[in-house]
C-alpha cells in the first residue's frame, strides 16, 4: 500500500501504480487496486446499478472477502425513471447478489419530482437522491464505506464536462478517490484504471449485466461527450489521452488542496461568527489575491452545506465574489438553496441557516425568555428610571458582528404588566420619545440592519400599542415621568444567562 502526505501525491502515485501493473493479469490488476482500501474485520457496501462496471466491482469484492476478512453488502437505488426497465434492473441486482451470497438492499425515489421541486436537471437530481439514500442505507447496514465503480474514463468525462461548464480549479480536479457525503465515506478504488480493464474482466468471467438505454441518448451533454466527442479525441490523441486528463485533474486537485489550506488559515485569522453566519471583513477580503478570495468563499460555503456537497458553480461563485468586492447591500447575493449571503457593516456574511422568524410570546416580570438569534428578552420592575442602553439602533451593528450586546429602556407600565413580544408587521410606524413617527422599515434601513435581522428584531406591545422597538428609544406614549416608577425592558444577545 502506498502512503503519501498529500492527496495530490496519492493521485500521482496511482498513475505509477497503474503503469507498474501492466504486466499483471486483468484480474490481478483490479484486485491490487482494491486491496489498499480493504481492512480485515470491516463491513463495506458496494453501490450496484446493474451495469457492467458495478457488476464487475461487486464480483471482485465478493471474491476478495475470504482473503481480506471483511464482509460486504450491496445497495441498489431505483430512480423510477424507466418504468419496467428500472424494476428489471432492481430484480437483476437482487438475483446477482443472491448468486454471490451478498446481502442486498434496494431503495426507491421519485427523481423526477425532486428535479422539478428543486429546479435541477434529472441527472443532478438522480445523483443527489442516489447518494443520500446510499449514505443512509450504508449506515443502516453497518458499513464503514461505500465502494463505487467509477474509473479513469469516467474521470476524464467528468473533467471535460466541468470544463465545458466553466469550472475553476476545484471543478477541474474531478472526482476524488475518497469523499464524504452525509457523513459516509465513498471510495472509488478504480479511478486510476481504464474501463476496458473492467469490461475485459466481465467478459473473462462471463458476467451478465444490464444496459441502461437512456445512456444512449446523446441529448444530455455527458452522453454526447461519451459517445461523440471522446471517441474523436481518442482517434486523434491516442489511448493515453485519458491518463493525461486524469493526471491534469490530479495536479488541479493538489493546487486546489493548497488553496483550501490557505483559506482555512485566512478564515481562522480574519473571519468571525455571528447570528448571520460567517463574517468576512471586506477590507481584508479586497486585499487578498483573487484565488484566495475564491478559495475562502468556497471553503465557507462548503462547510455551511455540510454534510451535503455544495451546489455552488464557478459562475455563481464569481458573481458572489464581485458583489462582495463591491460591498453593496442591495447587490444580487442569490445562491443555490440553502445557501444565503449578504453584505452589512463592511462585512460579507455567508450561511446556510438564516435566523428563523420567531413566534409572538407573552412576557411578564418573571424570568427572561428566549428569542431568536440567541437573544433573551426580559421585563423587570424598577423603582426609578435608570440609564438606557442603545437609543438609535446602533446595537444591531454589534449584534450583526457577533458581539455581546445589552439593549435597555425604561417605560411607564404597571409592575405586573404582561406585554406581547413579536416581530414587526408590514407598514408599522413607530414614534420614539422626543422623536417623529416613521415606518419601522425605514428606521431599519437607515440603521443599516441586514435583511436577515429585520424580521427577528423584537417589537414590544401593551394592549395593542407599541411600547418599544428594541434598539431604539422607548415609545413616546410610554415615556417615564421624572421620579416616577418604571418597568425596565431589556434584550441581551451573545451573553450567558
Amino acid at each position: 500500500m502506498f502512503s503519501a502526505t498529500r492527496t495530490g501525491n496519492r493521485h500521482l502515485l496511482s498513475f505509477v501504480l497503474h503503469y507498474s501493473m501492466q504486466s499483471c493479469s486483468t484480474a490481478e490488476t483490479l484486485r491490487q487496486a482494491l486491496r489498499p482500501h480493504l481492512a480485515a474485520g470491516a463491513h463495506y457496501a458496494v453501490a450496484l446499478s446493474g451495469g457492467a462496471d458495478s457488476v464487475t466491482l461487486l464480483h471482485l469484492l465478493a471474491g476478495l472477502r475470504a482473503e481480506g476478512g471483511f464482509t460486504l453488502h450491496a445497495l441498489h437505488f431505483n430512480h423510477l425513471l424507466r418504468g419496467a426497465d428500472s424494476d428489471a434492473d432492481e430484480q437483476f441486482c437482487c438475483e446477482r447478489c443472491a448468486a454471490l451470497d451478498v446481502p442486498f438492499a434496494a431503495g426507491r425515489g421519485d427523481v423526477r419530482a425532486c428535479a422539478q421541486a428543486q429546479g435541477l436537471s434529472l441527472e443532478d437530481a438522480a445523483r443527489q437522491c442516489r447518494f443520500r439514500w446510499l449514505a443512509d442505507a450504508a449506515r443502516a447496514c453497518g458499513a464503514s464505506a461505500v465502494f463505487l465503480a467509477q474509473h479513469a474514463d469516467d474521470q476524464a468525462e467528468t473533467v471535460l464536462l466541468r470544463l465545458l461548464r466553466g469550472a475553476g480549479m476545484h471543478g477541474l480536479a474531478g472526482m476524488q478517490p475518497r469523499t464524504v457525503f452525509h457523513h459516509m465515506p465513498f471510495v472509488r478504488p478504480l479511478l486510476h484504471l481504464r474501463q476496458n480493464l473492467l469490461l475485459g474482466y466481465a467478459k473473462e468471467c462471463q458476467l451478465a449485466h444490464r444496459h441502461d438505454a437512456s445512456n444512449d441518448d446523446t441529448q444530455p451533454t455527458r452522453n454526447w461527450l461519451r459517445h461523440e466527442i471522446m471517441p474523436r479525441i481518442a482517434a486523434r490523441a491516442g489511448a493515453a489521452w485519458v491518463a493525461r486528463i486524469c493526471q491534469t485533474a490530479a495536479l488541479a486537485h493538489a493546487t486546489d488542496e493548497f488553496l483550501q489550506q490557505r483559506a482555512a488559515v485566512l478564515r481562522a485569522q480574519h473571519c468571525r461568527r455571528s447570528c448571520l453566519g460567517t463574517l468576512v471583513p471586506l477590507a481584508q477580503f479586497r486585499a487578498w489575491h483573487v484565488e484566495e478570495q475564491r478559495a475562502l468563499l468556497r471553503h465557507i460555503l462548503a462547510e455551511a452545506c455540510a454534510p451535503a456537497p455544495s451546489a455552488l458553480t464557478f459562475i455563481t461563485l464569481e458573481r458572489l465574489r464581485h458583489n462582495a468586492l463591491a460591498g453593496a447591500a442591495q447587490a444580487d447575493f442569490t445562491l443555490p438553496a440553502p445557501l444565503k449571503a449578504g453584505c452589512a457593516y463592511e462585512h460579507v456574511y455567508l450561511t446556510a441557516q438564516p435566523p428563523p422568524a420567531p413566534s409572538p410570546m407573552d412576557l411578564s416580570a418573571t424570568t427572561p425568555r428566549a428569542w431568536a438569534c440567541g437573544m433573551t428578552v426580559a421585563l423587570h420592575p424598577a423603582p426609578l428610571r435608570g440609564l438606557s442602553m442603545s437609543d438609535n439602533g446602533e446595537a444591531w451593528r454589534a449584534v450583526a458582528l457577533g458581539e455581546t450586546v445589552t439593549m435597555r429602556q425604561f417605560c411607564a407600565l404597571p409592575p405586573d404588566a404582561i406585554v406581547r413580544v413579536r416581530p414587526r408587521c408590514a407598514g408599522e410606524r413607530y414614534r420614539p420619545v422626543h422623536g417623529h413617527a416613521h415606518k419601522i422599515k425605514e428606521m431599519l434601513i437607515a440603521a443599516g440592519v441586514p435583511q436577515y435581522l429585520k424580521d427577528v428584531i423584537p417589537v414590544v406591545e401593551y394592549h395593542g400599542e407599541l411600547v418599544w422597538l428594541a434598539g431604539w428609544r422607548i415609545a413616546d406614549a410610554f415615556k417615564v415621568a421624572a421620579g416616577a416608577p418604571a418597568v425596565m425592558l431589556e434584550v441581551r444577545c451573545g451573553q450567558r444567562q
